[in-house]
Formats: structure tokens, C-alpha cells, sequence
């Protein structure tokens, strides 16, 4: 019946039909397939995704594993040692009775929102390389010492004996004599007053260091201070649980500054369980052996190695730094031993991980690339 009703074109009844109508529909098919083609090329479309790889396909639909990609080696691992970090605050805070106030928790939490939003901006929307470099830079630099306060002080509520006597006895055999060191500076104020100084500068030092290294796109540098600084605080945190000290200032009854009295105020009353809440209001460095200033300070100049002129500055003033942890009164001279050692040893861990860590990258091609591109460093 079809083929009686349709007109006579000398052909058999179905390929009559598949001409005039399956013409038509091949051509609407062909249409559509070029318009996913080209909006395919310009990732436009959201059927693109389904010519893409399986892992590409996941990637997008899980930001969280974007993040963890975009981090790299050495990214993931700083991310694991907070996260490390913040599970034994848990742990330690709740099988010691402590607290954290929650409003504590704003400030370090708002910064890092920030931060990541200006990451975020200059990272997809305005791609600007060495400003995410810093923006990633400065949220570790704002999660680990906020997490790592509440570690330390949660192990400060221990029951170890303080070593003061044995970091005594370790002066005395180098020959070193903290109560005449110190009588002599403050009676120099020439030189008191520049060690004094040169003491409370560590974390100014530090902000500059991540911009300036962060804005020339010295990456590698940069990423490799901050896992050095984060595996000495760690190593120092370790050594504590078994040597805590109450330090030199109050070993040989010094008068104490405001921050000493501060310092000896709540390392007691963690010790004597009269302190329970942990809060970063008035916060102060409870470890004295090892001394972290001398690891950091070092880390600070060494960070900085490949740039001759700033690396001179950065070594007088940190040179500085490690004499003033005696001369104010805070550190034996076994604690700048030990800072020294873990120094050492953190260097010694991240060049035998830097293969891993720090794998061969290739210049992004485009200004948008996923991460900035790898200066070289000289030495």
C-alpha cells in the first residue's frame, strides 16, 4: 500500500523511501555530529566528556582529586603531615583532658579561605603562576603552625623529667658559660640590642622569603623550605616528648622578659595539669631542646642560597639569630647543638626524597598552565 501510494521514481518501494526520507535524516545526523565535533574542540560542551578518557572524565567530576593532582608529590605529602598532625591534636587533646576554643579556629580557617580563593582567581580566572605559588605557600604556612601549636603544647602535659641539669652538664663540657655569656652581652648594649633584635625576626623573615621566592617562581626552593621547616618542627617535637626543658633564663634565675614569664607560665601549668585550654592568643614556643630557631634560621638562609646577594644578607642575619638564642637567654648551647643536627637531618631526608618529590616538569605551554614551571637552581 505504501508503495502504491507513493509516486513511481523507477525505484524498488524501500529504496524509494531510504531517498526520500532517509536523505533527510542522514543529513540532520551529519549536522549534529559536526556540531558536537566543534564544540568538542573548544570544550564547550558537556558531551565532550564523553570522547575523554576515563580518568580525564573522573578527574572533573571530583574536584577534591583535581586539588590532590594539581598538589604534586611534595603538595600531597605536606597535605598528609597536616592532616597527621591535626589527628594526633584529636587524639591528644581529648585523652589529656584539653581544649581548643573554638573561636581559635576562625582565624587560621578565614586566612586559609582567602588565600585559597586568590589561588583559585589567579589559578583559573587570571592565570598568574608565581601568585599561586605564594597562595599555596602561605595556606601550609597557615594550617601546619596552627596545627602543629596545638600539638606541641598538648605534649608540653606530659610527665618527663625537665632535662635542665643534662643541657647544663653539655655546656660545661664545651666550655660554655651561659650566666657569663649573657652578663656580658647586657652589659654591651651594641651588641644586645641587634641580637635582641635579630631574635624576633624569623617570621618576617619567612613571609619575605615566600614572596620573593614565590613571585620570581623559584619553586623548588620554596617548596623545599617549607618541608624542611615542617620536618624540623616534628623532629623538635619528638626530641620534646623525652627532654623538655624549662630553659637557661630559668635554670640560672635570670630575670625573665614578658615572653619568658609567658612561656614558663604555661609550660608549667600544663606540666602541673592547672592549665587545660590551648589557645593561640599569647601563644609561645615551649620546646627548647632542640632549638628550632637555630633550625630555622638556617632553612631561612639556605632557602635563599642560589641568590648571592640575598643569601649574604640572609646568612648575617641568621648567623645573628642562633647567637641570640643564647644571649637572650632562651637556649643552652646543647639546644643550638641539636638544632644543628636536626638541620642536618632534614636536609639529608629531602635530598634523598627530591627524585620523588620533586620529579622532572615540563614548561607549561600556555600561560594558564596548572602549575608554575620549575626555575633552575644553581648548586
Amino acid at each position: 500500500m505504501l508503495a502504491g501510494a507513493m509516486p513511481s521514481c523507477g525505484l524498488e518501494p524501500a529504496r524509494c523511501c531510504d531517498t526520500l526520507i532517509g536523505a533527510r535524516w542522514r543529513a540532520v545526523v551529519w549536522c549534529y555530529r559536526e556540531l558536537v565535533r566543534v564544540q568538542h574542540l573548544d570544550g564547550s560542551h558537556p558531551a565532550s566528556s564523553s570522547v575523554t578518557t576515563a580518568p580525564a572524565v573522573a578527574m572533573r567530576s571530583r574536584p577534591l582529586a583535581r586539588l590532590w593532582s594539581f598538589l604534586g608529590q611534595d603538595g600531597q605529602l605536606k597535605a598528609l603531615l597536616i592532616l597527621g598532625i591535626i589527628a594526633a591534636d584529636l587524639l591528644l587533646i581529648t585523652a589529656k583532658g584539653l581544649v581548643v576554643p573554638l573561636r581559635d579556629m576562625l582565624a587560621p580557617l578565614l586566612m586559609t579561605g582567602l588565600l585559597v580563593g586568590v589561588g583559585y582567581f589567579y589559578h583559573r580566572i587570571r592565570p598568574v603562576p608565581q601568585f599561586v605559588l605564594c597562595a599555596v605557600t602561605l595556606v601550609q604556612m597557615v594550617l601546619f603552625p596552627a596545627a602543629f601549636m596545638v600539638l606541641m603544647y598538648s605534649l608540653a602535659a606530659g610527665e618527663a623529667s625537665l632535662a635542665d641539669e643534662l643541657l647544663m652538664r653539655v655546656d660545661q663540657w664545651f666550655g660554655v658559660a651561659i650566666p657569663e655569656v649573657v652578663t656580658w652581652v647586657r652589659a654591651h648594649p651594641v651588641v644586645n640590642i641587634p641580637l635582641a633584635f635579630s631574635y624576633d625576626t624569623l617570621i618576617p623573615q619567612t613571609a619575605l622569603v615566600i614572596i620573593i621566592l614565590g613571585l620570581r617562581g623559584d619553586r623548588r626552593p620554596l617548596e623545599t623550605f617549607l618541608l624542611r621547616f615542617m620536618l624540623g618542627a616534628l623532629l623538635t617535637a619528638v626530641v620534646f616528648i623525652w627532654l623538655p626543658a624549662a630553659g637557661p633564663f630559668h635554670a640560672y634565675g635570670f630575670a625573665p622578659s614578658a615572653a619568658q614569664a609567658r612561656y614558663l607560665a604555661h609550660l608549667e601549668g600544663l606540666r602541673e595539669g592547672t592549665r587545660f585550654v590551648v589557645t593561640w592568643n599569647g601563644a609561645e614556643g615551649l620546646i627548647t631542646f632542640p632549638s628550632f630557631h637555630t633550625t630555622w634560621a638556617l632553612l631561612l638562609a639556605l632557602a635563599v642560597r642560589h641568590r648571592r646577594v640575598l643569601f649574604t644578607c640572609s646568612l648575617v642575619l641568621n648567623v645573628a639569630v642562633v647567637i641570640s638564642t643564647l644571649t637572650t637567654g632562651w637556649h643552652y648551647f646543647a639546644d643550638v647543638l641539636g638544632g644543628l643536627v636536626v638541620t642536618a637531618v632534614v636536609v639529608l631526608i629531602t635530598t634523598a626524597l627530591s627524585g620523588w618529590l620533586y620529579p622532572t616538569r615540563a614548561v607549561p605551554a600556555a600561560a594558564g598552565a596548572a602549575r608554575p614551571a620549575v626555575t633552575p637552581v644553581r648548586g
